[in-house]
């Protein structure tokens, strides 16, 4: 899809547009997901490449072509997924928040946050730098229990993602509940 074709797109066709990009991206081993990360890229040797400050689309686009690996969390995939098809996207951690606010609330970001990972620290979107509302203050005791409670270590990271990107694709980019997460 071309950045000129996603513009054209509601709100919600643009979400699933990028949940079906990640899914793309995850079948050609281009994104790898991951807990406890944003995103980082690793070469074939397993060593770390620099990626703050590249431009996202072209890492993305050739990245398996050379062998290397991004690592991303949920949150770092959406961002990867929008990225490779928007252009002039750089690599910059302080940014996703407000980047990924384009299409999703910080409430929704904490929901799949807390949905993929189990918890929710405070500096996972760097809200002062981004602009953002605090996650945890988005959510309410009982939407952060509930998600608690059916998180597991027992499905794979690409598990995880995956349920959460089909659950987008499946609702044709409706809002994101914690109710809705918790049945997946």
């Amino acid at each position: 899809m071309t950045e000129a074709e996603f513009g054209l797109l509601s709100k919600e066709e643009q979400r699933v547009a990028i949940a079906k990009e990640i899914l793309m991206l995850i079948e050609l081993n281009a994104l790898v997901p991951q807990h406890a990360t944003f995103f980082h890229a690793k070469d074939l040797e397993g060593d770390f490449i620099a990626i703050t400050g590249l431009d996202a689309k072209t890492f993305i686009d050739e990245a398996p072509k050379k062998d290397i690996k991004c690592y991303v969390c949920l949150l770092g995939s959406l961002f990867c997924g929008a990225a490779s098809i928007k252009n002039n996207v750089v690599f910059d951690i302080p940014q996703i928040g407000q980047y990924l606010s384009t299409w999703f609330t910080t409430k929704e970001l904490a929901l799949l946050e807390m949905f993929f990972e189990g918890f929710i620290t405070e500096s996972w979107l760097d809200c002062e730098a981004s602009g953002l509302s605090d996650p945890i203050e988005t959510i309410t005791d009982e939407e952060y229990g509930s998600l608690e409670a059916v998180f597991t270590r027992d499905q794979t990271p690409k598990h995880r993602v995956k349920l959460a990107l089909e659950h987008i694709i499946s609702t044709n980019g409706a809002e994101i509940t914690a109710e809705a997460l918790c049945k997946l």
